[in-house]
């Protein structure tokens, strides 16, 4: 499920079910303006490729952020793209240490890509990403950015079902 995107720029993709990734070394980067990150863009461009595809938007939750930004500032110190974390944490594990009240999803990872819109643009023509923010039954979303100016730009999406809702349709 690794995908190579243009020069250098890595793509993971981890829904909940998937086994284990290799984690992926990379390569230094001297750069780490982020005048062009702008995660409320992102999620912009989420929902309108959901509502494009008749799906309810997603609202960003503040757990999933705190746990999406926790893992890119991980990977941005470590210098490594992976879905675990230093710790051996997974999405699971870092969205319920961020108190996610709900159902962690999906995670999306990405490097060195400049822009909130590239990265989304990035993961929309990647099949597993795709598949990821696609979910049906998402309502949540986070978003986390990192840049070390000796290891590059890490992106983490994290996709996630609000618990109120999951109680809710258990009702009916």
């Amino acid at each position: 499920m690794l995908m190579r995107l243009a020069t250098a720029a890595f793509l993971i993709a981890s829904p909940a079910v998937a086994a284990g990734f290799s984690t992926v070394a990379v390569a230094k980067q001297s750069w780490c303006a982020a005048g062009d990150v702008n995660p409320v863009e992102a999620v912009e461009a989420l929902n309108d490729l959901r509502r494009a595809q008749g799906l309810s938007p997603v609202r960003v939750n503040m757990a999933l952020t705190r746990a999406a930004q926790h893992h890119s500032d991980d990977l941005a110190g470590w210098g490594k793209l992976s879905h675990s974390g230093s710790d051996g944490s997974n999405f699971v594990d870092r969205a319920e240490r961020a108190r996610f009240d709900g159902v962690p999803r999906a995670e999306n990872v990405a490097w060195n890509l400049p822009t909130s819109h590239a990265v989304v643009v990035a993961w929309e023509r990647s099949p597993g990403h795709r598949d990821n923010m696609m979910l049906e039954d998402v309502t949540d979303v986070g978003i986390g950015y990192a840049c070390s100016p000796t290891k590059g730009r890490f992106w983490t999406m994290v996709l996630g079902r609000a618990e109120a809702q999951f109680t809710l349709a258990a009702l009916n």
